[in-house]
Parts: structure tokens; sequence; C-alpha cells
């Protein structure tokens, strides 16, 4: 199923990374976060890629990723 990760620390990271599940076709995981992070690396499972993510968060963004299973490729659909 799908992935909600809501991030609510009490200050802002330096640096920040998000390990993606494994996942079947279409799912998506929506992340939420309350402060910044300047560095942030999203690291997905071996032999999948990501593709359009963001590198960086400001307080209160988010961003939404969708697996592409025929591709292996979780793509950014929402900014």
């Amino acid at each position: 199923g799908d992935t909600w990760l809501i991030l609510t620390p009490g200050a802002g990271y330096a640096a920040g990374t998000i390990v993606l599940p494994t996942a079947t076709d279409k799912e998506e995981v929506l992340v939420n976060c309350t402060q910044s992070v300047s560095t942030l690396t999203i690291t997905p499972q071996t032999g999948d890629t990501v593709t359009g993510a963001p590198t960086s968060l400001s307080a209160n963004d988010c961003f939404r990723l969708r697996y592409g299973a025929a591709t292996g490729v979780w793509y950014c659909v929402a900014k």
C-alpha cells in the first residue's frame, strides 16, 4: 500500500535520508516535513532509481513519489 511519512523534528536538519520501500506498480510515498532539510537524499531499493525528487525541503514542504514497475523508477509526481 501507499506510505505517508510525516517528519516533525524540533528544528531543521542539515542533512537527511529517506529510504524508499520495496514497491508494487503505482505505489506512492507522500512526505510532509514541518522543518527544513538542507540536503535531502532519497535512496531507492537496489536496482530501482529515483527521478525528479527534491534534494532539499523548506519548512512545511511536501512531495509525492509514484513507482513505475515497468521501468523500476520512482517518479516525482507532486512537489
